[in-house]
C-alpha cells in the first residue's frame, strides 16, 4: 500500500515538472520584437466608407389606381417613383373609343325616343 502511494506521489511529481520544464522552455525562447514606427508626411485625405446590403424594402403608404374609361395611352407626365400631387394629370388616353360610345348611346336615345313616340 505504502509503495503504491509513493508511485502515485513520484507521477505526480513527473507530471509537475513536466508542465513547468515546458512552461519555461516556451517562455525562455519566446523573443518579443521591438515596436517599430514609420513616419509619415501629413496629407489631406477623404475618408469614404461604404456599406452594402441586401433586403427588401416596402412602402408606408400604396395606392391602386383605376380608370373609370378606357382608351389608348397618349402620353404619362411621370416616372417611377416621381411623388405626385393632388390633381396633377398623370394620363393623357385617347377619346376615340369615349366618342364612340356617346354615339352609340345618342343613336340608343333616338331610336328609344321613336319607339315611344
Amino acid at each position: 500500500m505504502v509503495k503504491k502511494k509513493i508511485f502515485g506521489v513520484a507521477v505526480a511529481l513527473a507530471g509537475i515538472g513536466i508542465i513547468i520544464g515546458a512552461y519555461v522552455y516556451l517562455h525562455k525562447n519566446k523573443e518579443t520584437s521591438p515596436v517599430t514606427y514609420q513616419a509619415s508626411e501629413v496629407t489631406v485625405n477623404t475618408i469614404q466608407n461604404t456599406l452594402s446590403g441586401t433586403g427588401s424594402l416596402e412602402p408606408v403608404k400604396t395606392y391602386s389606381i383605376t380608370a373609370n374609361v378606357q382608351g389608348e395611352v397618349l402620353s404619362s407626365d411621370f416616372e417611377e417613383g416621381d411623388e405626385v400631387k393632388k390633381g396633377q394629370v398623370l394620363y393623357k388616353i385617347s377619346t376615340e373609343n369615349l366618342e364612340e360610345s356617346i354615339e352609340n348611346a345618342q343613336e340608343n336615345v333616338g331610336s328609344a325616343q321613336k319607339a315611344y313616340n
